[in-house]
């Protein structure tokens, strides 16, 4: 019994540092800021061959709000109680790419990719 109590109590501990170090973050000013996503918002990059006008189109179809940001991205907001994972919109051949929106002071925020030094 007391091997069983050791062992659930490495496999909690684990699970905690597992979940600390999936955290998305951002670093600015020697400061790490942590980042919350914003549910059923995500960025997305528009597909270069189908208009702009043809995108909105085909996602109003699938009950979704798109709204254009600039230079061939938008962000994508899904009603609440959707079921769509970031994936299934990934597929769609309307997007390129598709990221997570998240919240900074209560307005959308992605990661570029992009360090500056």
């Amino acid at each position: 019994m007391k091997k069983i109590m050791i062992l659930l109590a490495l496999v909690h501990a684990a699970n905690i540092n597992i979940t600390i170090a999936q955290s998305d973050y951002y670093w600015s000013a020697g400061k790490k800021h942590f980042l919350q996503e914003m549910p059923n918002s995500y960025i997305v990059k528009f597909n270069d061959t189908i208009s702009i006008q043809q995108i909105k189109s085909n996602i109003k179809n699938r009950n979704i709000m798109l709204y254009e940001i600039k230079d061939m991205l938008g962000i994508a907001y899904l009603p609440s109680g959707s079921h769509l994972t970031i994936k299934e919109i990934n597929s769609f051949p309307e997007f390129q790419n598709v990221m997570p929106a998240y919240n900074f002071d209560n307005l959308p925020f992605y990661l570029t990719g992009e360090m500056l030094i």
